[in-house]
């Protein structure tokens, strides 16, 4: 295992890849490069860029201190559309961990005995997220689609660490469900950025032209979901 700045490194190999890439993740450091390309040669080009490296390291560790994972206690904040919601047991007679948002609650309906289940209680927490945020982007896309007259020949849902949406030249687009923990605003902006890219699969000038006549203000959403991209990182599941 290769460790720079007591962080591990996964080295990534592809064949075709003509460059070394860095990506900074949460708990490691990713290098893309090929299959020619030696250990030493990575390390070489991983202390050229030792400064940049530490610098995204410490935004990542600022910003995790700025959204720390709830837990699951009474009494702890779970993001919901903008919103922190009380997380709260509730005791049930069934043997299946439910979960319901109620006015400012998140409440957990589980047996006593499962209480300190947390790995089934995660995961079903997870499951929850997941299903209500399906549900809630299916209704903002199918709004959206009606304003701009701009249709997805598909949509899918995922959950990529650092990638709100995405659309390709089959018009497919792909939306992260944790965007659920959002404000309506923010979500909206990524369901206009990438419909807008139905009709200009790029950033050009016309892209943001067709964006801004939509949303106006959508530079300034923007700063706030970069600065929020760790708001739902406590939905990665259990390992």
């Amino acid at each position: 295992m290769l460790y720079f700045l007591g962080h591990p490194v996964e080295i990534v190999r592809r064949a075709r890849r003509r460059t070394l890439t860095i990506k900074v993740q949460e708990s490691s450091l990713r290098v893309l490069t090929n299959q020619q390309v030696k250990t030493d040669q990575i390390l070489a080009f991983l202390n050229s860029k030792e400064n940049w490296i530490a610098k995204h390291l410490n935004q990542i560790k600022i910003r995790q201190t700025q959204f720390p994972k709830p837990t699951l206690q009474n009494g702890s904040h779970y993001p919901w559309l903008g919103e922190r919601k009380y997380f709260q047991f509730a005791e049930s007679k069934k043997q299946k961990v439910q979960f319901k948002i109620e006015d400012g609650f998140l409440i957990c309906y589980v047996a006593q005995a499962l209480q300190s289940s947390s790995t089934e209680i995660q995961r079903q927490l997870i499951k929850f997220y997941k299903t209500q945020a399906m549900q809630y982007l299916e209704t903002r896309v199918s709004y959206w689609s009606d304003v701009t007259g701009l249709y997805p020949n598909q949509l899918q849902f995922r959950s990529p660490r650092s990638r709100w949406g995405s659309c390709s030249s089959q018009k497919h687009i792909s939306l992260n469900w944790k965007l659920i923990c959002q404000s309506p605003a923010l979500i909206d902006y990524v369901i206009v950025h990438e419909l807008c890219h139905l009709q200009h699969l790029n950033h050009s000038t016309q892209f943001w032209n067709l964006v801004e006549s939509h949303l106006p203000d959508y530079q300034v959403i923007e700063k706030v979901l970069q600065d929020q991209v760790y708001l739902g990182n406590f939905l990665d599941h259990p390992k």
